[in-house]
């Protein structure tokens, strides 16, 4: 698979995969404030008329001004709840509330003067809802139920501990179960009370009570809804499909989180089968000689990065290259003041179209091609005006689709060859995997976000983010680093590898240099072309100062290009065509699940 191709997508997957957790975060609306609520404690009231009457008390922890809080509270279309009642401690108050789309909701407005004109600021403050609920409790010919939702999923932030207190004139006969089990801390009954304290509840987690009561419990049916049918096996069975399915999926994310982390461990394996490099017989300390005669455009596909990709390097080294072999000369550069006014005295190159173009690789002269479709109609290129015009956004735009148009070409012609040199099935695989690994994090946290998976909160879910983490890292890194890591070096091209880095080292250390010269001054040039394709411009031209004598160093035609205002100019022109096109191209243009359905429930928030 193109390593360029997969870049792209993994990138368009990282950036999918950020905003999906960027936007699951829970901000406030203000940044200079903040609520919590550390607890809320619910009493509910089983009357033996069939209606339920709830008292709930939430804690509000407020940093900063704030207006209020709301509360919703969902019912169902057969559903009524009257007599709601509100009050507070720690703040004045009024409400106000209106049934809109099945919830009643109710608007608090909390005040720290009597008069009400100042809202809270930087308060505790409890608020009661009390109400009753009608409709709520099932009547069969073989019992009541009650499904009920002690807190709901709506709400804008975590709630630290739930106390519910469930309250009978009698608990002989009832069967209850509290879900899901992993948040409960503590559960027992009280003579007539069952009480439950819970663990933390997350933003988006419900947590609720399924009870079966015995029928004659309640000594009429006034607001109960009744049903001429047997119900509680239903409701049973209800219950045990809920638990068989927290079984199901916390087998599920245990065998994903361990599916996940087995993908983290595929990239050895592949290095292994695909990526170890074949014995070779040379067993050479450093190069002081080409070891080569590919163009420096093809020694920086193969020998640079990834193997078969260029880079601006690459395009440099070819300039260079046609200057040291005089197809591009230089005029001006010893009046190189870029403050001059007279453009005729501006560092200018100039291009020998009349000598022949046979002694040339095609990449240098494609490269020689690209830059004269910038030059005036004299076949010369004034510097000063070339880097001026690559700030502007139509011809850095134009200058970036030739470059880009030439390292497809050179590219292409490296890949004539590439088999013969390097196998890229590891890295092929490599870069599937990666692609994989983040397509399978992006759906997993989408799915979170949107809530399609369901049972979140059990403790094998956790085992997920850590394990998605390693993942994408894995992914990341498999993208990152160049492909001949997981692929490998034929035996040919293996021992060519191993000279152009020894070359490369040579260049690199001026010990060894100083120790073992080249044979002849004109080498320096092909050093400083090679070395700039290898990405060691200035690592060469700081050793060529310190070896050389002035006189000789102003002689050399890709030195004195280099250095006296030729790359200065015409490589940074390059750079900014390419940040300016880039720069145009920028400015245009927690879920629960598995349960639930019962009454009550709901959520809120602060304004």
């Amino acid at each position: 698979m193109n390593k360029k191709f997969i870049t792209f997508i993994s990138l368009l997957l990282l950036i999918f995969i950020f905003l999906g957790v960027f936007t699951s975060i829970s901000f406030a609306e203000d940044d200079n404030r903040s609520y919590s609520i550390p607890f809320a404690n619910i009493h509910i009231y089983i009357q033996e008329n069939g209606s339920i009457h709830i008292v709930e008390t939430i804690n509000y922890v407020f940093y900063g001004t704030y207006n209020g809080v709301t509360r919703d509270i969902p019912f169902k279309s057969n559903e009524k709840i009257e007599n709601l009642k509100v009050s507070t401690s720690g703040a004045y108050s009024k409400f106000e509330s209106y049934d809109e789309n099945g919830e009643k909701r109710i608007r608090v407005y909390l005040y720290s003067n009597s008069e009400k004109t100042k809202p809270v600021t930087d308060k505790k403050v409890n608020v009661t809802y009390e109400y009753d609920f009608i409709n709520v409790v099932k009547l069969y010919n073989d019992g009541a139920t009650l499904h009920y939702t002690l807190w709901g999923d709506g709400w804008d932030v975590d709630l630290g501990k739930l106390n519910a207190y469930i309250h009978l004139n009698n608990k002989s006969g009832v069967k209850y179960w509290l879900n899901p089990s992993e948040l409960i801390l503590n559960s027992k009954w009280d003579i007539n009370t069952l009480e439950v304290t819970t663990d933390r509840l997350y933003s988006g987690n419900l947590f609720e009570l399924r009870m079966i009561i015995p029928k004659d419990y309640f000594t009429n049916s006034t607001y109960a809804l009744i049903f001429n049918e047997d119900g509680i096996a239903a409701f049973e069975n209800s219950q045990k499909e809920y638990e068989d399915g927290v079984k199901f999926f916390s087998s599920f994310y245990e065998i994903l989180a361990l599916v996940m982390l087995g993908l983290c461990f595929i990239p050895v394996i592949i290095y292994i089968v695909y990526g170890r490099e074949p014995k070779i017989q040379y067993q050479g300390i450093y190069e002081r000689e080409l070891p080569t005669d590919d163009s420096p455009a093809i020694v920086n596909a193969l020998y640079r990065g990834n193997v078969g990709s260029v880079n601006m390097d690459a395009f440099k080294a070819s300039v260079l290259s046609l200057v040291n072999k005089k197809y591009l000369k230089m005029e001006n550069f010893e009046n190189s003041d870029t403050s001059s006014d007279e453009n005729s005295m501006n560092p200018t190159i100039t291009f020998s179209s009349d000598l022949n173009f046979s002694n040339l690789s095609s990449s240098e002269k494609s490269a020689f091609k690209t830059l004269k479709l910038f030059a005036d109609r004299n076949e010369k290129l004034d510097l000063e005006v070339f880097k001026n015009d690559m700030k502007e956004e139509i011809v850095a735009k134009k200058f970036r689709d030739y470059y880009n148009s030439w390292c497809k070409e050179v590219e292409d012609e490296a890949k004539k060859n590439i088999s013969k040199f390097f196998d890229s099935t590891g890295s092929d695989y490599g870069g599937f995997l990666a692609l994989g690994g983040l397509i399978l994090s992006g759906i997993i946290i989408m799915a979170w976000f949107f809530s399609f998976l369901p049972f979140t909160y059990v403790e094998s879910f956790s085992y997920i983010l850590p394990a998605m983490i390693f993942l994408i890292f894995v992914s990341v890194m498999i993208i990152i680093i160049p492909n001949h890591i997981l692929g490998r070096w034929t035996v040919e091209g293996r021992e060519a590898s191993k000279k152009w880095l020894n070359f490369r080292k040579y260049l690199n250390d001026f010990s060894l240099i100083k120790e073992y010269p080249p044979s002849s001054i004109e080498i320096w040039d092909q050093y400083l072309v090679y070395g700039t394709a290898l990405g060691l411009t200035k690592v060469v031209k700081k050793n060529m100062e310190k070896l050389i004598p002035k006189e000789n160093l102003d002689s050399m035609d890709s030195y004195c290009f280099y250095s006296y205002g030729g790359t200065s100019l015409m490589f940074s022109s390059f750079d900014t065509g390419i940040s300016t096109a880039s720069a145009s191209d920028s400015n245009s243009g927690g879920g629960s699940g598995g349960f639930g359905g019962g009454s009550g429930g709901g959520g809120g928030g602060a304004f």
